[in-house]
């Protein structure tokens, strides 16, 4: 059969299907047993529709929807594409998009996630009950996702290059080289205040450095490396270069009124020497008035801790 006279016939049982509205309750079973566990997974809903006996084991859903669209079966049902995968959803569900945008916004923000501050997050946005198997689910199927701590619910996207914790990992390895990871955490600490009061743990920004390319944590320590030449002028702002060579020729801890009296006077202006002093990961507060450049202090940090 040509491929025209195939079209032809298949227009012709659109037309009488359409026309003629068959009753189709098997298909009618399948839709509602598909629609009672949305939003859900296209293997979860494979389940329901072999255990309801609707399809046979490797049969996909999607087949399902093909077949109840041709007999023009009454559908409030569709589906998202997420990684190699089908996500179910009711149609004009926007509940997918809002999961994705939320934890897009707090991985820019921060530089990774918790699934269940995700889900609370879209929980509070919609009024709806708890998403935390949903917000999972989902976002386990894109292929840009990857764990931190699958046990915590860490997690961030390695593809995004707009990340608040890589630049400021990224920022201290351009100037230490290698650092203990505790120091690391201290650095991060500085430039988001977040981290402050709820510093990350200990094993997620481990996994992190880990995940991050030209950077390894030393087997048998708990020091990041740098694993590639990093250029100084790529990661560093203007002012922040500048503080960072006078703290290599006259630190590497001095006072902070000497700070803001060389900086000055080497072109930075005043609000921005503050800024750096008081927020840039390259630097470390010691002491009321002290700071060290970071990776470069150790001694001074132990002697503080003892």
């Amino acid at each position: 059969m040509s491929r025209s006279r195939f079209g032809q016939n298949l227009h012709v049982a659109e037309f009488k299907l359409d026309r003629y509205r068959l009753p189709t309750p098997t298909i009618d079973r399948a839709i509602q047993a598909i629609e009672n566990v949305l939003p859900a997974r296209d293997d979860r809903v494979e389940a329901e529709l072999r255990e309801a006996g609707l399809i046979r084991q490797g049969t996909r859903a999607r087949s399902v929807l093909r077949v109840a669209r041709l007999f023009r079966a009454n559908l409030n049902v569709e589906t998202r594409r997420a990684g190699s995968r089908d996500f179910w959803i009711r149609s004009g569900d926007t509940i997918l998009e809002l999961i994705l945008s939320e934890a897009r916004r707090a991985i820019e923000r921060v530089g990774l996630a918790r699934i269940q501050d995700v889900a609370t997050s879209v929980s509070d946005l919609t009024a709806r009950d708890s998403f935390s198997t949903l917000t999972e689910d989902f976002l386990t199927m894109l292929d840009d996702f990857s764990w931190l701590d699958q046990q915590g619910g860490w997690f961030w996207f390695p593809g995004k290059r707009r990340n608040r914790l890589r630049q400021s990992i990224e920022k201290i390895l351009a100037v230490a080289g290698r650092i203990e990871l505790t120091e690391l955490r201290a650095g991060i600490a500085r430039w988001d205040g977040e981290q402050e009061s709820n510093p990350l743990p200990t094993n997620v920004l481990h996994q992190f450095c880990e995940q991050l390319p030209d950077c390894a944590v030393v087997p048998g320590s708990n020091d990041v490396r740098d694993m590639g030449a990093r250029n100084i002028q790529s990661f560093l702002s203007v002012s922040e270069q500048r503080l960072l060579r006078i703290f290599e020729e006259f630190g590497p801890v001095m006072e902070k009124a000497e700070i803001v009296s060389r900086a000055t006077r080497a072109g930075v202006r005043r609000p921005l020497v503050e800024a750096i002093i008081e927020k840039s990961p390259i630097l470390l507060r010691l002491d009321t008035g002290v700071y060290g450049l970071i990776g470069r202090c150790q001694a001074q940090l132990s002697t503080l801790s003892e």
